[in-house]
């Protein structure tokens, strides 16, 4: 499980304050680039340095009842939400902030006092004086026995104050906890906040600090799994939209009556929303195979395209391993090609439209730039059909040490991965491979050998193209390359297999074979005896 989260509860002086601030915050929510530019710029008008963007942190829930706002950020390990926002908003009175990681997974928690950090204790003796509504909203984020004491003294929990504030709390400490359930079972659990959602929608955006149990118990006390929100979406549809270490609540919602083929307010189902971020697998699962398990509709269209015509942009290995098996509809938007020849014929590179791509390379004359752009996505995407297109159209010019300068990675060869067997739709990544290195230089060679992700090619070569071993590593070999010392300078080119996994075959004959070139497996013994090679074996590999 990987999770990282900021939530403020923050009391405001006035209602006005609030409502002012909730607008400040809302720059994040809607996420334009604009928005959150002057959203950092407004922070450091209050002393307070900010680097937000779209995507780091995410603000996933905001809302403002009276002088309360909750606001609740997800974020990656290497962001240190700054402490000083809190202890700088103005007009507020009481900040309780709660941060969630893979350390703290209840939450480590700070408590600000008029713009001063002070403890639990401190906090719960300030509490007796305040509005028993306030005081019970913050004794919910202090602990599930503080928030039922508090709760006893609440003249009617389903008044308009708390009523869109109540779950919001609750829901995180419903898994296996009776006292928690007796408490929200006395509340009107059609209640929905300003923006029309749910208590599941809730709970859809709160997976990972509430899990299935609670999302079952609610499902049971009658609330209705595909209820709309003012958006339009269902709760299964406000899963879809999160990554996939949040999305877990999807899963549960589907195995209890969802469907998994609503469709939002933009035309869209869950699907192309999972599609649009990869379907990565996350702690809860594979999207893909529940989508495909639960029955999704893997060619519905909608305004961002088909299912497949997302996911080959965002995850092709995935796309290969799922949608491609079952033939499913490669389906654009209406505006995919609505640019020059060139920009269209990108599109249909990133979306691996074989014939869109071969109609606009027909259309144009490339440019030495052009070309070698389109060799960086044929070797990011190991594209083998969009490799040989490129040849015949334009010859190949390139050698091992060319650059990669569209994604980032400083030799063009390390985008190619040499994993596994060859997929018929997209062609031979090893095949690329080779030929680079049969038309380059032994010195481009010895420059890229230099490089941490030939070693880690290599590596895959031996482990995952065993059969093809020989032939790679002479290829090498006949070109110069000192075989002797690619595992002495990269400690990646090192092997170990667990007794559980299965042991390439002919690997002894294959490896001494190698060692005949020159390679020298250094570090590699214990790995190797774990592997079942003889030891008089090991021996003559590793020295």
């Amino acid at each position: 499980m990987s999770l990282h989260e900021t939530s403020l509860t923050v009391v405001f002086s006035s209602s006005e304050a609030c409502a002012q601030m909730r607008e400040t915050f809302g720059l994040l929510y809607w996420g334009a680039p604009e928005e959150v530019a002057q959203f950092n710029k407004k922070m450091a008008a209050l002393g307070v340095k900010t680097k937000f963007t779209i995507a780091e942190p995410l603000l996933e829930y905001i809302e403002a009842v009276d002088n309360v706002l909750l606001l609740q950020f997800a974020h990656g390990s290497a962001f240190k939400f700054p402490q000083a926002l809190a202890k700088k908003l103005p007009d507020a009175m009481l900040v309780v902030a709660t941060y969630v990681d893979d350390y703290n997974p209840f939450g480590k928690k700070s408590y600000i006092y008029q713009g001063q950090s002070i403890t639990k204790d401190q906090l719960i003796k300030r509490m007796d004086g305040l509005d028993p509504r306030l005081a019970f909203v913050l004794a919910t984020s202090l602990g599930i026995r503080l928030a039922a004491q508090y709760f006893k003294a609440l003249p009617d929990p389903n008044e308009e104050y708390l009523g869109t504030l109540l779950f919001w709390h609750l829901v995180y400490f419903l898994d296996d906890n009776k006292q928690a359930q007796s408490l929200v079972a006395k509340c009107d659990l059609s209640r929905r906040n300003s923006r029309g959602d749910t208590v599941l929608h809730h709970a859809a955006r709160s997976y990972g600090r509430c899990f299935e149990e609670a999302v079952v118990w609610l499902i049971k006390q009658g609330c209705e799994v595909d209820a709309r929100n003012a958006a339009g979406d269902t709760p299964a549809l406000t899963a879809s939209h999160l990554p996939s270490s949040r999305c877990g609540a999807f899963y549960v919602f589907l195995k209890h009556g969802a469907d998994p083929n609503a469709v939002d307010a933009q035309g869209c189902r869950a699907i192309h929303h999972f599609c649009q971020q990869g379907c990565r697998p996350g702690w809860t699962g594979n999207p893909m195979e529940k989508l495909i398990f639960y029955k999704a509709d893997l060619n519905a269209d909608s305004p961002l395209g088909s299912p497949l015509w997302l996911i080959n942009k965002s995850n092709r290995d995935e796309a290969r391993d799922t949608l491609w098996q079952r033939d499913c509809r490669l389906i654009p938007p209406k505006d995919a090609y609505a640019g020059d020849a060139y920009a269209n014929l990108l599109t249909a590179v990133h979306h691996h439209d074989v014939p869109a791509m071969d109609t606009y390379l027909s259309a144009q004359q490339l440019s030495e730039a052009q070309a070698h752009e389109l060799y960086c996505h044929a070797f990011y995407y190991q594209c083998g059909s969009l490799f040989d297109r490129l040849r015949a159209v334009h010859p190949l010019r390139l050698a091992a040490n060319a650059r990669d300068t569209v994604f980032g990675d400083e030799y063009l060869m390390n985008l190619l991965k040499l994993l596994y067997e060859d997929h018929s739709g997209t062609g031979d990544s090893y095949a690329m491979f080779m030929t680079v290195l049969n038309n380059s230089s032994s010195e481009s060679i010895r420059e890229l050998a230099e490089s941490r992700d030939f070693a880690v090619n290599c590596k895959r070569v031996i482990e995952f193209r065993t059969h093809q071993a020989v032939e790679f590593f002479g290829l090498l070999h006949r070109k110069g390359l000192a075989l002797g010392e690619l595992s002495r300078v990269h400690s990646d080119l090192t092997f170990s297999w667990r007794s559980d996994e299965t042991i390439p075959p002919n690997l002894a004959n294959v490896l001494q074979e190698l060692r005949s070139l020159g390679l020298i497996l250094h570090g590699s013994q214990h790995g190797l005896i774990d592997a079942r090679l003889d030891r008089a074996v090991v021996e003559q590999l590793c020295n």
